[in-house]
């Protein structure tokens, strides 16, 4: 059960042939409002898009991509003539926010969790966009049809992805000025995905370059999730360098974004199979 005003919730149901399910009573409660000004300049932009939810799909040029299932929970609205915004019916838990217009610019990301003061006064601020391109190689040939992404490193939960083209270069029109973490996503989420990555910086009204190559390495890692109790189902496995603590799912998308060039993501049923370059 969803509203505009309202967290969403499920609930489960059997269903029998030739029978009518009696669900009874759905009590749903009200949910978290995102709200305030987006301003460019100092000054209240009207006609703003704002995207807010667990996650921020877009593509080269626009938070506005279509990502399936994965864009669903994101909520958008537009601007008033003042420039103020409001949005409801989030449930709990860390929630992206960004802001776009384009002829003007595009807000960073803001990470918002539950307990923030102020969630109905924020500020967007919108800065004039920066573009990002490059060739994307595999054996040291341009590859077509790579997932190419780009997130935050300073305020994970936007992700922009672009696709490469025929001559192995990809490209994104419209950023905010951030640091960027660029990574090319190689395999099937079942069978095992690899990421090659590395950190960029893009600067507004200036066109950053940063070239990837799909690099296997030589050496594998071979990993056996065990649950603390039942059945293990689907697990993800991630690898980086360093120390990264993260209590959420969402936290850690955030905390592996932030730190940096990773080397590889997996994900398998029970036993995990990956290969890695030397650090």
């Amino acid at each position: 059960m969803r509203g505009p005003s309202f967290q969403s919730r499920a609930v489960d149901v059997l269903v029998e042939p030739g029978k009518t399910a009696d669900v009874g009573t759905i009590t749903v409660q009200k949910g978290r409002t995102l709200g305030g000004i987006v301003v460019a300049d100092g000054q209240p932009v009207a006609n703003a898009s704002v995207f807010a939810g667990r996650q921020v799909f877009g593509n080269g040029t626009s938070n506005a991509a279509n990502f399936g299932p994965m864009g669903q929970s994101t909520k958008t609205t537009t601007t008033g003539a003042d420039g103020t915004f409001s949005l409801a019916g989030f449930n709990d838990g860390d929630l992206a926010l960004v802001a776009e217009q384009p002829d003007i610019g595009r807000s960073k990301a803001l990470r918002i969790p539950t307990d923030l003061p102020g969630q109905d006064k924020l500020v967007l601020e919108l800065q004039k966009f920066g573009a990002l391109s490059g060739i994307m190689r595999a054996n040291g040939k341009p590859a077509e049809g790579v997932f190419v992404s780009c997130q935050s490193t300073t305020a994970g939960g936007a992700i922009y992805a672009v696709a490469s083209g025929p001559d192995g270069a990809f490209r994104y029109d419209k950023l905010a000025p951030d640091t960027y973490k660029l990574s090319a996503t190689v395999g099937m989420p079942m069978t095992g995905m690899k990421f090659y990555s590395k950190e960029v910086v893009v600067v507004s009204n200036q066109e950053a370059k940063a070239d990837l190559s799909v690099d296997p390495g030589a050496v594998t890692l071979d990993v056996t999730p065990v649950p603390k109790s039942g059945k293990l189902g689907v697990a993800s496995v991630f690898v980086a360098s360093g120390m990264i603590a993260a209590k959420t799912a969402t936290d850690l998308g955030v905390r592996m974004a932030a730190a940096g060039a990773a080397r590889r993501n997996g994900r398998s049923s029970a036993t995990a199979r990956r290969r890695r370059s030397p650090s």
